[in-house]
């Protein structure tokens, strides 16, 4: 075989396995927003995965919501109750899950448009920015039901200006 014809096909290859692990398995997409401050900032970009997703709490995902790609992070899966005690912190089923005061309660710009507390539905997760004064994410949203889900978050490229 000629030289010239086996380069061509080591190149050929490698746009395909490339394809292949950008295309189906893996995906890069840029954040946009403070939704996720301080872990993930506004213009890094992110590489996640979208097979071998085994969605539990502490997640960050990618998700789609009216056509509107997001990130955010599991909080509760399905049969999970998700509330809010009388000192503003998050619990799920009665266990507080966050050190920090999340929710004013008497701030009416706080209050979350699903009723509390709320049982997450079978197949579907409750999602919860890093950033708590961001509410982007299941407090106006709702459920997100894991066909919206596009994948894991598993590595952050911390690179800007690109």
């Amino acid at each position: 075989m000629r030289p010239w014809i086996k380069f061509a096909c080591k190149v050929v290859f490698l746009f395909l396995l490339l394809f292949v692990l950008l295309g189906i398995m893996f995906g890069m997409r840029r954040i946009s927003g403070i939704g996720m401050n301080p872990n993930l900032k506004d213009g890094e970009l992110v590489l996640f995965s979208r097979v071998w997703n085994d969605y539990a709490a502490g997640d960050a995902v990618l998700f789609t919501h009216d056509g509107v790609e997001e990130v955010s992070r599991i909080f509760a899966t399905g049969g999970q109750i998700v509330d809010v005690n009388s000192e503003g912190y998050f619990t799920v089923n009665g266990a507080v899950q966050s050190e920090g005061v999340v929710i004013d309660l008497t701030d009416p710009n706080q209050k979350s448009t699903m009723g509390l507390p709320f049982r997450v539905p079978d197949g579907a997760y409750f999602l919860l920015n890093d950033n708590y004064e961001y509410d982007a994410d299941s407090r106006t949203l709702g459920p997100i039901y894991e066909k919206d889900l596009k994948g894991r978050i598993i590595s952050t490229l911390k690179v800007r200006n690109i």
